[in-house]
């Protein structure tokens, strides 16, 4: 008698599902705006947005490890991994910490031989305008994340 855990049986693989939705919304929420950031960071010679560029980077990335976590984790399970491969999940939150850490290091670098250098002249007009920007699709990113509503199965009841 073989003894294997099926993920689905716990309704597992329709949350993961939901969740996939919501990262890849989000995904291109912030691979949009990065551009965005990229483009107005050189143009108002901002180390601030150019910096927040970079955390979408990193944002982005780790929610291709996250869906690919997912991904792994809605595997059958089989007599050699008779849990399936839920653990791959705390793999793929360790890369995202070890990659924040490198991105921030970077940063850190930069920001001090800004320091060093006597600072940038930077246009505030559009570095307000972003900020502006920014703060709206984080409130809409959260929210998309948070709810239930998106990427579900469930009907309601009307």
């Amino acid at each position: 008698m073989s003894v294997v855990w099926e993920p689905r049986q716990y309704g597992i693989g329709t949350k993961s599902q939901a969740a996939k939705t919501k990262l890849t919304i989000v995904l291109l929420i912030c691979f949009i705006w990065m551009v965005v950031e990229i483009i107005y960071g050189i143009q108002a010679n901002s180390l601030v947005i150019m910096t927040d560029a970079v955390d979408l980077l990193k944002d982005q990335v780790e929610f291709i490890i996250n869906i690919i976590c997912i991904n792994f984790a809605a595997k059958q399970s089989n007599l050699k991994h008779t849990f399936g491969y839920l653990k791959v999940e705390i793999l793929g939150a360790f890369c995202s910490i070890i990659l924040m850490w490198i991105l921030y290091t970077i940063l850190l670098i930069e920001s001090i031989i800004t320091i060093v250098e006597g600072g940038k002249n930077i246009e505030q007009s559009i570095m307000a305008k972003l900020a502006v920007v920014s703060l709206i699709l984080n409130i809409i990113k959260t929210a998309i994340l948070a709810s239930d509503e998106i990427g579900s199965d469930k009907k309601k009841d009307v």
